[in-house]
């Protein structure tokens, strides 16, 4: 697993290349954003006790594999760090793969992961929890939701955008080159209004779950809504 520091006290965690999640320190302990691939936590557990810090929260975006495939797994090591999400995605981890009325013309594209443990608190869009804005971004997946730092301005922003394989990217634009999300986006449209919203909120810095970060994002984020809006007609 490498260990990349892309923006001051951030660790990014990468497997295979281009699969990620996030350490945040703060003054008390850690958040994790994400969980990065199956068979993941032996490494996550690693940095955290490198950094001498407690596990103080897991934010998670959405229910895709490769962001809550080793959720289980780190609940068990660190039974104290909460789990924090949307009601949404804590359906879809219980199990439940029925689509809301307000979701039609979505599909659950993308391999959903059912897992054993529960997220304990849920968030709704707008709502500051531990230092951090939950910011709805529906599109790549049902119930996705990015994560502001609000002292800093920096956005988790999971599968919304992705910059791997150069550039910046919404999800739902077709490229070649692996992991494809293209293929595991739920909608185009909202996909694209998703990164929209993200733009207005001005971040300092972009830090998606595949590809590098972006420091200073507004003309990478303007080319990439641009890309979406002549992409999706």
């Amino acid at each position: 697993m490498a260990i990349l520091n892309p923006v001051p006290n951030v660790r990014q965690l990468v497997r295979l290349g281009v699969f990620s999640c996030h350490l945040v320190e703060g003054g008390d302990g850690l958040a994790l954003f994400d969980t990065n691939l199956p068979g993941s936590a032996p490494g996550i557990a690693a940095e955290i006790a490198r950094l001498g810090k407690p596990l103080r929260q897991i934010f998670l975006t959405h229910a895709h594999s490769d962001h809550v495939g080793s959720l289980d797994a780190l609940a068990e090591r660190f039974p104290q760090a909460e789990i924090i999400t949307t009601a949404r995605t804590a359906r879809l981890l219980s199990g439940d793969r029925s689509l809301d009325p307000d979701e039609a013309g979505m599909a659950l594209k993308g391999g959903y992961r059912t897992t054993r443990t529960t997220p304990t608190r849920l968030v709704e869009d707008g709502e500051e929890y531990a230092g951090f804005r939950a910011v709805a971004t529906p599109g790549h997946a049902v119930g996705h939701v990015s994560w502001q730092q609000v002292s800093t301005g920096f956005v988790f922003c999971g599968d919304a955008l992705v910059s791997a394989g150069g550039g910046l990217h919404v999800s739902g634009v077709f490229r070649l080159g692996f992991p494809f999300p293209y293929f595991a986006t739920a909608s185009r449209p909202k996909a694209l209004e998703s990164a929209r919203k993200l733009a207005a909120l001005a971040p300092t810095a972009l830090l998606p779950v595949h590809g590098p970060a972006i420091r200073d994002p507004a003309p990478a984020l303007a080319r990439a809504i641009d890309e979406a809006a002549r992409a999706f007609g």
